[in-house]
């Protein structure tokens, strides 16, 4: 079963969002958390570091497990989202067409990965 790891990032009452491509196979133009796909021999936190760096250019500090679950969503795979702080100045990379900062309430609007209603509620 895949994993993915994502990261809860919040500026004030803000959160990180990146939006999918438009040309995308799955979910094409849904707003995610940053995040991605657990390497092996790469652990939970590790793989969120990365992958927040990456997708975003900011530094990432990992504090707290705030969702583990199983998404039956198109295939099942696992799904894991970790609260932080970050530093630094965002700068998307080619994965992602354009970012926001969003409140809860404009979230709920926004079309977004199933696992994301569960934590934003």
């Amino acid at each position: 079963m895949k994993h993915y790891i994502f990261a809860l990032i919040k500026d004030k009452e803000k959160v990180l969002m990146l939006k999918r491509p438009k040309d995308k196979k799955s979910h094409p133009s849904y707003w995610n958390l940053p995040g991605g796909k657990i390497n092996q021999g790469e652990t939970e936190s590790q793989c969120v570091i990365r992958e927040v760096e990456e997708e975003t250019g900011l530094k990432f500090k990992p504090i707290s497990k705030i969702l583990d679950i199983i998404d039956e969503n198109i295939e099942p795979k696992k799904v894991t989202v970790f609260s932080g702080s970050a530093e630094g100045l965002v700068k998307i990379n080619e994965e992602h067409e354009e970012y926001g900062w969003f409140t809860i309430a404009e979230i709920h609007s926004l079309p977004v990965m199933a696992y994301i209603r569960k934590i934003i509620v």
